[in-house]
């Protein structure tokens, strides 16, 4: 039984090429290959030359030019005494009676007598809210820090 399928296969003919291996088109390629790479590298160079030549020179760069000057305030002098001027001038309109608006009537008093005043007769009652706004209601949200849903 074995002999006859070796027998068959044998009568099949051989199990390799029997014919040569054509080389014409490997070598055909590969002599494309060789010969295309630098004619495309030649015509790619010549395209960007001649871009560059027509194209204007780069645009400069936003950092090289000087910066502006600056819009006032400018960086202080002398700090320290600028401070002492304004805490003074704030001092004294804490301190002193003044027109805040002389058109409207609004006025400031000096703070130890608005303070004096407001501990006399509380804070003014506020005007009435229009019916169409809504109500200022805290917004508490899950799945933040404040993720149990009450105040925090």
């Amino acid at each position: 039984m074995v002999d006859e399928r070796v027998k068959k296969e044998l009568e099949k003919g051989p199990h390799y090429e029997t014919q040569p291996v054509n080389f014409k088109v490997p070598i055909g390629t590969a002599i494309g290959v060789i010969i295309l790479l630098p004619v495309t590298l030649a015509i790619v160079f010549l395209l960007l030359h001649f871009q560059w030549k027509t194209t204007p020179g780069p645009k400069p760069y936003p950092f090289d030019k000087p910066p502006a000057t600056t819009p006032a305030p400018r960086l202080l002098v002398h700090p320290e005494a600028e401070l002492h001027a304004v805490e003074s001038l704030a001092r004294q309109r804490l301190h002193s009676y003044g027109w805040v608006d002389k058109k409207k009537g609004v006025v400031h008093i000096p703070i130890d007598q608005a303070i004096d005043i407001i501990a006399k007769h509380g804070f003014p009652p506020r005007p009435p809210r229009p019916k169409n706004a809504r109500p200022q209601v805290p917004i508490y949200r899950t799945g933040t820090a404040n993720a149990g849903g009450g105040p925090p």
